[in-house]
């Protein structure tokens, strides 16, 4: 309200919401079941009143928790649930103001497109509808890692 009236918001105020908001995010991308509509809303907030965000900290959680929701889908590479998981996490990552370092879970997907892919994409043609989704979804997550297709 106080920027839109285009009086100065406080620094008591601003170094609360910074805390607040902050601490919102942080909870958020550590529970790994995102709410997109709220990480929006925080983040659109933050935006709104000129709260410095914690970047640093924020990217650190996010890959942390990103890096355990794709420690079962490694595990067990043919689960589409974890594929789909592990694609919707990363998919928040390109709605975010700042970057998100995901470069061991690109090397972990190289890897699995080395090793697995082609094998799935012969299922698929073959006519296995499982395998037909998990190549979808597997060139999905490659792509919203910004990797070759």
């Amino acid at each position: 309200m106080l920027h839109e009236m285009s009086i100065p918001v406080p620094d008591a105020l601003r170094v609360a919401a910074e805390f607040a908001l902050n601490g919102m995010l942080k909870d958020e991308f550590a529970s790994g079941e995102f709410d997109a509509a709220r990480i929006a809303s925080l983040l659109e907030e933050a935006a709104k009143t000129g709260v410095d965000l914690d970047t640093p900290a924020l990217e650190l959680i996010l890959r942390a928790t990103i890096q355990r929701i794709a420690a079962p889908f490694f595990e067990q590479p043919r689960s589409l649930d974890g594929l789909n998981r592990l694609t919707a996490a990363v998919s928040l990552t390109r709605t975010l103001p700042f970057f998100v370092g995901l470069w061991s879970l690109q090397n972990r997907c190289y890897d699995l497109a080395q090793s697995l892919l082609s094998r799935m994409e012969k299922r698929a043609i073959g006519g296995s509808v499982d395998a037909a989704a998990w190549t979808a979804s597997f060139r999905e997550l490659r792509e919203r890692l910004r990797m070759k297709v």
